[in-house]
């Protein structure tokens, strides 16, 4: 799937809940036709002290974001080569790591080649210290996921979101969302 396609998909998708399958526990339709979920990956292959530094930024100006990215004091170094900062969406529901490294979802050995093309890893968790009022958190999550697209279009960095493919199509791998900008 296209990003503009993705993107557009997730601004309009409606908040509502729908059965997959052989499941008696509802989900949301964001989570079973764009996978949007806890712990959602999001692949870019960039500089990453440039993507710090416009996340840092992003309190100060909307020139790549339209939302705001609060550093996290929490951030971490898991080993000398592998850096875990962590950044919280400023109106709520989204906490995420950024990592220098292309964190791989050993659960699905298919994309391991996938992940190989890609340099640094964005996870998005569900933060329930400090909610946006009047949305649910895969809504915020979709705000999110939409504005990092947008940004990997501005600064030309190619994109992929792995779980895009939604958990109502788990094995359709054409459904998985790449950006690479034209050369």
């Amino acid at each position: 799937m296209e990003l503009d396609e993705y993107l557009k998909a997730l601004t309009e998708c409606p908040d509502e809940f729908v059965l997959l399958n052989g499941q008696n526990r509802p989900i949301q339709r964001l989570t079973a036709d764009f996978g949007v979920y806890d712990n959602f990956p999001i692949l870019l292959s960039a500089d990453y002290d440039e993507v710090i530094k416009d996340l840092i930024n992003s309190t100060s100006s909307t020139s790549l974001f339209s939302g705001q990215y609060g550093f996290d004091h929490d951030s971490k170094m898991v080993k000398a080569s592998e850096i875990n900062k962590i950044f919280l969406y400023v109106p709520g529901s989204v906490k995420f790591q950024v990592y220098n490294w292309a964190a791989q979802d050993i659960s699905c050995i298919s994309l391991r080649d996938v992940y190989s093309r890609f340099n640094m890893t964005l996870k998005l968790h569900t933060y329930s210290k400090k909610q946006v009022e009047g949305l649910n958190w895969e809504r915020v999550f979709a705000n999110v996921i939409t504005d990092i697209g947008r940004y990997a279009q501005k600064k030309e960095i190619s994109l992929c979101f792995p779980s895009s493919r939604g958990w109502s199509a788990e094995e359709d791998l054409s459904r998985i969302v790449f950006y690479k900008p034209k050369e």
